[in-house]
């Protein structure tokens, strides 16, 4: 059984991602490949959310995913062994509050693993049920799809032991649940 990773950004007592930074837009986060340089450190842009929510997110799900060094090393204990990350500065705007307990994360690889048969898909291309083929995932630990929703794909197994941790502003949800309208 697989699962996305995502933040919850229903809720509103958490700091919200204020855009990519210019070093981060010159990348491509999502494509799969490791880098051919490092990248350096960063610094990035947060707010408080509509409802002037402050408290810090462990996971950032933006164009340029950013986690929390505390759920990167739980994401890595668990044999999580294909994630580049990078140290990353996270600034309040308008403010001098900075936190450098962050890394920004580049996932390598791509998985051609959606049962489209299954899968409840629109004329749009837009994913209101994704089923995982399990025989072609052969238990891949992290993911991102090919031609499907961009979030992270976990496996239960790893979404079992994030859900024990309680890391905050994080959303688990089944494959099977994801709508892309929600």
């Amino acid at each position: 059984m697989y699962y996305f990773l995502t933040q919850d950004l229903d809720d509103d007592d958490y700091m919200v991602f204020g855009g990519p930074s210019e070093n981060s837009s010159k990348r491509l986060w999502g494509n799969g490949k490791t880098f051919e340089e490092d990248y350096p450190i960063d610094t990035f842009y947060i707010r408080p959310s509509s409802f002037q929510g402050i408290k810090m997110p462990d996971f950032f799900d933006s164009s340029t995913p950013i986690m929390s060094n505390r759920m990167l090393n739980k994401i890595k204990s668990l044999g999580v062994d294909n994630i580049e990350s990078y140290a990353v500065i996270i600034q309040q705007e308008n403010s001098n509050a900075k936190w450098d307990n962050y890394s920004v994360i580049n996932l390598i690889g791509k998985s051609d693993i959606i049962d489209r048969v299954n899968s409840d898909i629109d004329e749009f291309d837009r994913f209101h049920s994704v089923v995982i083929n399990e025989y072609k995932a052969n238990n891949v630990l992290c993911t991102r799809l090919y031609n499907g929703p961009f979030e992270l794909l976990i496996h239960e197994s790893i979404a079992n032991e994030l859900l024990k941790e309680g890391f905050s502003c994080v959303k688990i949800i089944k494959s099977e649940d994801y709508d892309a309208d929600d």
